[in-house]
């Protein structure tokens, strides 16, 4: 293998400091490019590694923005869930503590819980009289309407 002279320009004080440690910078050089580019001895070049790290870096960045969406779509269904909660407990609330029922929150129950507001309403007085015997959580909608709802 013939060797060819290289000019280079590099700062003089890291060439002074580099001398004082380093015997043979032509060889330290050669040996460096040799193993940046992978050349001999079955080397990968140090290149491809940065490629695949960049590649790794990528991937995981895509894995956490997937997470964090699930993340978001979770929580939007949990709040969803809390809203027709809430709509429901409302609307039946008012009815135990009173025996009547609230036009505006049973619109409000119908529309949220999209359920015709004579059927919510059938399902509110069953609920009333049986729930405390059939062990029924009131408090949770899909657990009412899976006890009283239409199909029940």
């Amino acid at each position: 293998m013939t060797k060819k002279q290289l000019i280079l320009t590099i700062d003089e004080e890291l060439i002074e400091t580099a001398k004082r440690h380093i015997p043979n910078l032509s060889a330290f050089m050669e040996t460096c490019l040799r193993k940046y580019l992978g050349v001999g001895n079955d080397l990968t070049p140090t290149s491809k590694m940065h490629e695949l790290v960049e590649t790794i870096g990528k991937c995981q960045l895509e894995l956490y923005l997937m997470n964090e969406r699930t993340h978001i779509e979770e929580a939007k269904e949990k709040a969803k869930q809390h809203e027709i909660n809430l709509a429901w407990r409302q609307l039946y609330t008012e009815y135990r503590d009173t025996k009547t029922i609230n036009q505006n929150k049973l619109q409000h129950a119908s529309e949220t819980l999209n359920v015709p507001t004579d059927e919510l309403v059938d399902i509110i007085e069953v609920c009333f009289v049986f729930s405390r015997k059939d062990g029924v959580d009131v408090s949770d909608w899909k657990n009412v309407y899976e006890n009283y709802g239409e199909d029940a």
